[in-house]
């Protein structure tokens, strides 16, 4: 996959799906198989590939580390050499872009708690994204 069209597929999602795909604890989720939303890397991943076992695994641990997948022993399932080849080669975007859909998560888990506007948060980090990657926003 280019980095464009990953970045489009990306903000795409998240634009029409206003809102985080999380569990009932407030965790990122690549897909919420009860209501359907998905992250915006999990907009990515065909159905017929989704593996549970890659929640609470960050996209750059499965693109980049072999070692913690070994452990757990998801090294070679589908849905991760799916991502290795679809999206290996744009680690870092795919980083980006999962900030971005995660954004709330991490001010949480820094102590701010102020009233948060997700779909503008979001934006503004989608903005940087295509900055820094030389995309178009």
């Amino acid at each position: 996959m280019e980095a464009q069209a990953l970045f489009d597929g990306t903000l795409k999602h998240l634009r029409a799906q206003g809102q985080r795909c999380q569990d009932s604890n407030g965790s990122c989720l690549y897909l919420d198989e009860s209501s359907g939303r998905m992250c915006g890397i999990g907009c990515h991943i065909p159905r017929d590939l989704y593996d549970p076992r890659i929640e609470g695994l960050g996209i750059r641990q499965i693109l980049e580390f072999n070692y913690a997948l070994r452990v757990l022993g998801i090294l070679d399932i589908p849905v991760i050499r799916f991502l290795r080849r679809e999206l290996g080669a744009h680690a870092e975007l795919a980083g980006q872009l999962q900030r971005a859909h995660d954004v709330s998560q991490t001010w949480i888990e820094h102590g701010i708690l102020a009233p948060f506007d997700w779909q503008h948060e979001m934006e503004t980090i989608m903005r940087e994204t295509a900055f820094l990657f030389g995309l178009h926003y």
